[in-house]
């Protein structure tokens, strides 16, 4: 059974709204780009072409040469069988194995026939000498694992959904049993993750997490790194070492985010010659990839937060909940004990922050951190209101509590006076004054 997600909506918008442009679907690997794009596709009774270029390489010489909108729908047209009067999309998927690929869009501007490209930006080319432009033809689409929001609709828990987007709304609390209920699934969550084909295999397993659901999140970690391994993304004089770094990254972020205190990717652990600028190719590949995401630390709490990064402090996240538990070696079992006796807090911190990053799904992630007489203060996370340009502190605990003790939010409330402080932990919805207390579950509504 194949389940609908939340940004086909876009791909609706964007077709309804009869869009001059090309569609870039984009996203890393095994996030359910080219299923739910052909489920879309499906469902609204289009007449299309769909091309695979991993698996039609033979073609892709001929292809990039057309010049022209007909000649290269006639091409398509006259290779699938298709008729072009009757056609709706054209749909390229994996368009990384050849960089010239992306420049079709332009032949599509302002065309009946719509064209929907994707692909993962792993294995991307740099081209340094193409002299095309496809500059106006086309829009971006960024698709991430699932949610907590989609997790519930596909383990057929939607019913939670309209209380949870009620009460976040008016900030009464949910009834304590449902409260319970609901926390219980979301620690489900963060064993099975958020990929299409891991929660396809739990809810085939009737919602009980099996081997089955540890072995493909493993596949898809493996599949990674190997990604990693045949990207093309740099010179060849460069690609091995970039490559070698890229793996080591990679394989350091869950040590990292479990650190009991400061949770700062630590450079010189890659390798202790290694500066900010041995590393900064590799980790705009793993970045781009969308398999990580990072979060900078900025040294001024002024709008836009973008303009205050300091770049060689960053805190590391993968960008599924899921992969990182199969990374820490979490089961179902494990997880519940620490939860339950309070066992093992920093790893338990660290998997509860990085599921929050998950739902939020911002295109930039920054924290505030401070340090004096060897006593570090840290703000977990920093929202901005680009309607006002507000800054919002986020602190995540992973047990319950009033926050009574968290001295980095004291600190910055007495210094910067916001006039809203959001706090994420397994607490039920309430506020105090400008406390706004969200449980773990409702994150995915602060996007």
């Amino acid at each position: 059974m194949i389940y609908n997600r939340k940004f086909e909506n876009e791909i609706n918008k964007w077709y309804k709204e009869n869009s001059d442009n090309s569609l870039i679907i984009y996203g890393a690997r095994q996030v359910g780009k080219t299923t739910s794009t052909l489920n879309w596709i499906s469902q609204n009774n289009l007449e299309y072409i769909y091309i695979n270029f991993m698996n039609q390489l033979n073609i892709i010489d001929q292809i990039i040469k057309c010049t022209s909108y007909e000649e290269i729908v006639s091409l398509l047209c006259l290779l699938n069988k298709k008729d072009k009067n009757k056609l709706d999309i054209i749909f390229l998927d994996e368009i990384q194995v050849n960089e010239d690929l992306i420049y079709l869009t332009r032949l599509f501007k302002n065309k009946k026939i719509k064209l929907i490209c994707s692909g993962s930006l792993l294995g991307i080319k740099l081209s340094k000498k193409s002299i095309k432009t496809d500059v106006g033809s086309k829009q971006y689409l960024q698709v991430y694992p699932l949610d907590f929001e989609e997790f519930l609709i596909w383990t057929n828990n939607e019913q939670y959904l309209e209380e949870i987007k009620n009460k976040f709304d008016s900030f009464q609390q949910i009834h304590p049993l449902i409260h319970e209920k609901i926390l219980d699934i979301y620690y489900k969550y963060l064993i099975v993750g958020g990929m299409p084909e891991v929660v396809s295999e739990y809810i085939k397993n009737n919602y009980e997490i099996t081997n089955s659901i540890y072995n493909k999140k493993q596949s898809i970690l493996n599949d990674y790194i190997n990604d990693n391994n045949n990207s093309l993304y740099c010179e060849d004089s460069f690609r091995i070492t970039t490559i070698k770094t890229m793996n080591m990254i990679y394989d350091k972020i869950d040590q990292f985010l479990i650190q009991p205190n400061n949770k700062r990717f630590i450079i010189d652990s890659i390798n202790k010659s290694f500066r900010y600028k041995n590393i900064t190719v590799s980790l705009d590949v793993l970045k781009s990839s969308n398999i990580l995401y990072i979060c900078n630390n900025v040294d001024a709490i002024k709008f836009p937060l973008n303009h205050h990064i300091k770049e060689t402090f960053f805190k590391l996240y993968y960008s599924d909940i899921g992969l990182l538990t199969q990374k820490l070696n979490l089961n179902e079992s494990m997880l519940y004990e620490w939860k339950t006796n309070n066992k093992n807090s920093d790893i338990w911190g660290g998997v509860i922050e990085n599921s929050v990053i998950c739902n939020l799904h911002q295109e930039k992630y920054f924290y505030f951190s401070t340090s004096s007489n060897n006593n570090t203060k840290e703000i977990d996370l920093l929202l901005e209101d680009k309607n006002n340009g507000e800054i919002i502190p986020m602190e995540i605990k992973s047990k319950l509590g009033n926050f009574s003790k968290a001295e980095s939010i004291k600190k910055y409330i007495k210094e910067y006076d916001p006039s809203k402080i959001y706090l994420i932990s397994p607490n039920n919805f309430n506020k105090v004054n400008n406390k706004y207390y969200i449980p773990l579950y409702a994150a995915f509504l602060l996007k």
